[in-house]
């Protein structure tokens, strides 16, 4: 991949992490109300059920390349036009609401659930990843987990951090609605810049 598409992938990958959604939101509960420890297990939980994400994207988007390079880059239009609607929601405050908190036990269950049912990833991924795999390059599905791999270790990232802080502050950093929308305005301008360079550039098989 080109120091550009990878700069790209990483703005919108920093992008998607920095929107409140129900990931973070449950990250926040957690580690609010029952500790930094409670936090970081609800992370693990999502971590894990993103990783059984990133693996089935990549197996499958990889055979719908392999079947029809037409339909495959079909999809990267439709995932750069996904990418502006996620900035225009966050640009108008269309976060979930803040959901109740578990027990440390049940942490990384629930965590684990809230993303693995969520259908919005499995078509988040599916639409998302495609606009950066580079035609004729390494085989398509290597691409795609390491795509999947980087954006993980970024949302890992991300989420720990939260967690750490979320169970230092307490309840109030769930409760402040005037930095959820400033990061959900920074998040939606990046989104949709990038969706529309994305939608822009050409592609070819």
């Amino acid at each position: 991949m080109h120091a550009h598409t990878w700069f790209l992938f990483l703005a919108a990958t920093v992008a998607i992490c920095l929107a409140p959604g129900p990931d973070m939101l449950f990250v926040v509960a957690s580690a609010a109300r029952g500790g930094a420890r409670t936090g970081l297990d609800a992370v693990g939980g999502i971590t894990t059920a993103m990783t059984l994400h990133v693996t089935a994207a990549a197996l499958g988007l990889s055979a719908l390349f392999a079947a029809s390079a037409t339909a495959f880059n079909v999809l990267r239009v439709v995932g750069a036009v996904y990418l502006v609607w996620l900035g225009i929601s966050a640009l108008r405050g269309r976060s979930p609401a803040l959901g109740p908190s578990a027990p440390r036990a049940e942490a990384f269950r629930r965590g684990f659930l809230t993303n693995v049912t969520n259908p919005k990833v499995i078509v988040f991924f599916a639409a998302f990843l495609p606009q950066f795999v580079v035609p004729g390059a390494a085989p398509v599905a290597l691409q795609l987990l390491e795509l999947g791999a980087v954006f993980a270790a970024i949302g890992l990232a991300f989420d720990v951090s939260i967690a750490l802080t979320a169970g230092a502050l307490g309840e109030r950093i769930g409760r402040n609605v005037r930095a959820t929308r400033i990061l959900d305005a920074v998040a939606g301008v990046v989104m949709i810049a990038l969706g529309i360079e994305l939608v822009s550039q050409s592609r070819t098989a």
